[in-house]
């Protein structure tokens, strides 16, 4: 049987940046701290705080900004 996704958590200080290539369909959900995220092309950014979760909806980059330390995970379509 095929993995239906793939998860990795990422521990991010203060201030670091987490760029994803072509994450469509990425789940990013915050598990500790603040998140920034923006999606090239698209005209809203999102704010994330500890216990929510976002579907990145498009292609090309999106990158996340921690704004306190934080810990991330992302969950990947196989």
């Amino acid at each position: 049987m095929q993995p239906t996704h793939r998860q990795e958590s990422i521990g991010m200080p203060r201030g670091s940046t987490l760029r994803i290539d072509d994450g469509a369909g990425t789940t990013v959900l915050v598990r500790e701290g603040e998140l920034w995220i923006t999606e090239e092309g698209s005209q809203e950014d999102r704010v994330l705080q500890s216990g929510q979760w976002y579907r990145l909806e498009r292609n090309g980059a999106a990158v996340a900004q921690a704004f306190r330390r934080s810990v991330v995970a992302l969950t990947r379509p196989a």
